[in-house]
């Protein structure tokens, strides 16, 4: 059984996304997701997303819609070849080019098919698409800019602390403590084993 509007309208609040359906077309909805690194021509950290459940309820798609706009950059080719090489090492990630308006756009879409869109679904496709906007927007806007691809630049988020590694005996931290750390004690084993 396909997913529905009201289904999908559940899953928005079982994941805590706030939306507005679009009253002229309703299987369209909109909103926006915060990001850490990505600036949206607004100036501000988010990216606009839309989302689409069409096909009777078989297909759905999240849409970053005008994520950037090559119309009046001088480096069109070097961002194309910047978004081709992103939608290749994603996998997932459709990057869109709209050449009568310079318009780009990110999508990740999903055939439900004969089964149901699920919130898990859902929040993975959001998260994968703004932390991909946010681990390329330094290529892109070195691209769009200057002219120059520098995969270099990506972003990437940093890991969380783990609030569940093992605690240290208290010998073991003051080896570390004096060895300088990890990478200290790494390399004073490494100069040892030699």
């Amino acid at each position: 059984m396909p997913t529905t509007i009201d289904q999908l309208k559940s899953i928005f609040a079982e994941v805590g996304f706030k939306v507005e359906q679009e009253e002229e077309n309703p299987q369209f909805f909109a909103g926006s997701w915060t990001t850490d690194n990505f600036v949206a021509p607004d100036g501000e950290k988010h990216i606009k997303l839309v989302f689409e459940l069409s096909k009777d309820g078989e297909y759905f798609r999240v849409m970053a819609p005008e994520i950037y706009n090559l119309k009046d950059s001088k480096f069109k080719g070097h961002a194309l070849a910047v978004l081709a090489q992103i939608a290749f090492d994603t996998r997932s990630l459709q990057c869109e080019y709209d050449s009568s308006d310079g318009e780009v756009r990110f999508e990740i879409d999903h055939w439900i098919l004969d089964s149901q869109l699920t919130a898990k679904q859902l929040a993975l496709m959001v998260r994968f698409l703004g932390n991909f906007a946010d681990r390329y927007h330094p290529v892109m806007v070195k691209a769009i800019g200057e002219g120059k691809i520098d995969f270099t630049l990506e972003w990437e988020r940093p890991e969380p602390p783990k609030d569940d590694a093992p605690e240290l005996s208290p010998e073991l931290a003051e080896l570390l403590r004096r060895a300088g750390g990890a990478e200290g004690l790494a390399k004073l084993l490494a100069e040892r084993g030699s």
